[in-house]
Order: C-alpha cells, then structure tokens, then sequence
C-alpha cells in the first residue's frame, strides 16, 4: 500500500475553488460591500480610516469579503488569527509591525485579524489592548472579524472599530449559487436537493458548498455502512481506500464514529490498532481546527486520514467481517453532560412541532422517536439532534 501523503488531492475541494475572486462574486451583503469599497477607495487616496469589524454568523462571507478586497485594490494581505497570536508580544511582533511599516511598493497592506472574538478575556488579558494600540499607531488599513459582536470581551474595541454586519446569505441567492457550482462540475443533483441543501445551511455557504459535495445530495447514489467499511478495511491500494466511503449517505464525524469503532473488532494485531488509531487522532485534530478556526480547507485530510489512513495501518491480511458495530458513543450520548443540551433542544423541536410538552416528549421520546425520523426535515434539526434521534431508532 502507498505511504499516507501529506497532502494529497484529487479534486480541488469547491470550498476553495469557488471562493470569491473579487468583491463583484460576494453573494448578498451588498451594502456592506460598498461600504468596504468605500473605505478602501479613501484608504487608496491617502485618507486614514477608522478599521473595520466584519461580524456574523459562519459562513456568511466575512473573510471572503477581506480576501476579495485586497484582490481588487491589489493590495498585499497580512492575515492572523487572534486565537493563534493571543498574548501581548505574539499581537505586537505580528500586527503592531506590520500596521506601522510599508510595503515595498508602496501600496497599502491590508492586515486581517479573524476570531477576535476567539480571545480568552481572562487567559490572554492584554490581547484587546494591544490590537487597540496597534490600531492607534497603524499606518495600514486594518480589517477585524468575528463571529459575536456582543462578546464581552470586544466591547473595548466598540470604540476603535467601525462595526459591520455581514448577513446569512439569503436562501434562494444561495440555491442559485449552488446550481452554478453544481452545472459547471457536471452534479447530477436535483434542484430539490439543491434546495434542501441551500435552506438547512442557514446562509452557511461554506457549509452549503460541503454538502452540496456530499454523496446525500446526488440521486440514484448509496451504499450501507458495512459494505463501505468491509471495503476501507480490506483495501490494498491508498485510492481504493480514499474512496470506500464516498458513496455513503452519512455526514463524516458519524463516518468517522463507524470506523473508529470497528477499528478493535476488524484488527487484532495491537501494532495494527495502534496505528489505525493515529490516523484517525490526527483526523480528529483536523475535525478541532475545522471548529474552532472555521479552516474548511483541512477538510480534505480528514476524509484520507479515516480510510486511507486506516486502511494502510494494517500489516497483514485480515478476513472481511460480514457486519460491523454501531458506534456505542452515539448509543451513550444521551446519558452525556454534552448531549443533554442536544436531547433538550430536540425535545423542544419535536414538541413545537406536535404540539407536546418537551419533558413529555423526552419520557416517550423511544415511541416517538420511529416516527419523527420517517419525516426528520419537518422539525428542522440540527446534525447533532438528527444523530440524537437516530440514535433512539437503533436503540429500539
């Protein structure tokens, strides 16, 4: 089997590749666009300008909308992240430089500070300060982004920063954009599914992208667990295993469950599960960053890491199993700390929806729960609650 690469990529992942070029591709948010036009144009005739704070829900564009600028001013782009450089020193050596020296050209330099809102107010005391006097003294535009704009921790910045909403996208401009990408890749997906897609993510285009990739929204496409997982498992070729589980309709951190648990009950040799549970650890690190920095591109290695990666930790021949097991963390999850915010949240959904006290519905949620995943779209459940629910219907 061919050695585990580093970064390996058949396709370009449609995150990236259709991330906007220019300020002209931003889909909605067009006033926050001109306003972002504006001031870079009085940044461009040598009119100091108060920064800019882009907040709004993931996906929304915020970053796109920063990248895209510097494009079309051709300006050089100096990007960090305030979860990344979070004390006093990291902030003054990487933005307070950068903010106060020139480009060789003589252009302005736009430097963009994502995930402020990241920033442990009780951790990284000195942070906020520090990004302000940067600010202060900066001679080059400066552009912040976050997530919450009433964070307690950025009410300091109020002051220092021009703040600017960036909305959802609407769905239907989304479901327009998604048919695009999904023409121009040859995707045989109905405009149903398309909308679906376009309507679940919530203005997310980062996450309508993803699924819009995923094999849940292709027609006449799937394949069960155990088939997909014999596969991976029995793979002798880094490609076959790559692609063992695509045609599978499960989101990946539920894949990932699946293989981690049958890692034990497929491999016997402890060198053999040892290194299956590296690739997968490695997975999980990626599934963190993806999270807590909304890095979507590191979404391409966590797909390789659990097959690929698992397949090729094996060092001998094993017989492939006729059934595999299901994930007992998914079994477990209710009577968790975590989940219980989950099993609250799909308590109340399901109760709005027929009319039923949410304690009512959590005592009988194993009655109702056959029936309320025949229809799961009605009540419009988040990934976590649709795997809660499930979880309920394999229990029983």
């Amino acid at each position: 089997m061919k050695p585990l690469p580093q970064a390996s990529v058949s396709r370009p992942l449609l995150v990236d590749k259709y991330r906007p070029s220019s300020l002209s591709e931003i889909i909605g948010n067009e006033d926050v666009v001109a306003e972002v036009k504006e001031w870079a144009g009085k940044w461009a005739n040598g009119e100091r300008q108060t920064p800019i704070m882009l907040y709004g829900s993931p996906g929304s564009g915020k970053t796109s909308i920063a990248h895209a600028l510097a494009k079309d001013m051709g300006w050089e782009l100096l990007e960090t992240n305030a979860s990344d450089v979070r004390n006093k020193g990291s902030i003054e050596a990487v933005v307070g430089r950068a903010a106060t020296e020139s480009t060789l050209s003589g252009s302005p330099r736009l430097i963009v500070i994502d995930e402020v809102d990241g920033i442990n107010g009780q951790k990284d005391r000195g942070a906020v300060p520090t990004i302000i006097a940067a600010i202060e003294k900066s001679g080059q535009p400066i552009m912040l982004i976050a997530n919450d704009a009433k964070a307690q921790k950025l009410k300091a910045l109020r002051g220092a920063a021009d703040f600017l909403e960036v909305k959802p996208i609407n769905p239907m401009a989304l479901a327009a954009h998604l048919k695009t990408i999904a023409s121009a890749e040859h995707m045989d997906v109905s405009d149903a599914a398309i909308k679906e897609i376009s309507e679940r993510s919530r203005g997310d285009v980062r996450s309508a992208i993803t699924d819009l990739l995923s094999p849940a929204s292709f027609r006449d496409r799937g394949m069960d667990l155990d088939t997909a997982l014999g596969n991976m498992f029995m793979a002798d070729d880094f490609e076959k295993a790559r692609r063992s589980m695509w045609d599978v309709d499960e989101d990946p951190e539920h894949k990932m469950l699946w293989v981690e648990e049958n890692i034990p009950r497929q491999y016997t040799r402890p060198e053999d599960i040892h290194r299956a549970f590296e690739a997968m650890s490695r997975a999980d690190v990626m599934v963190g960053r993806i999270s807590r920095r909304q890095h979507w591109g590191l979404m391409r290695y966590i797909g390789e890491l659990s097959t690929a990666g698992v397949a090729s930790a094996k060092g001998g021949v094993y017989k492939r199993r006729d059934s595999y097991q299901f994930p007992m963390y998914l079994i477990r999850m209710s009577r968790t700390v975590v989940s219980r915010a989950v099993m609250k949240s799909l308590c109340r959904k399901i109760g709005t929806v027929m009319r039923m006290p949410s304690k009512d519905v959590q005592r009988q949620i194993h009655l109702i729960a056959p029936f309320a995943a025949q229809d799961p779209e009605q009540f419009k459940l988040e990934e976590p609650e649709t795997r809660m629910l499930q979880s309920f219907v394999v229990r029983r």
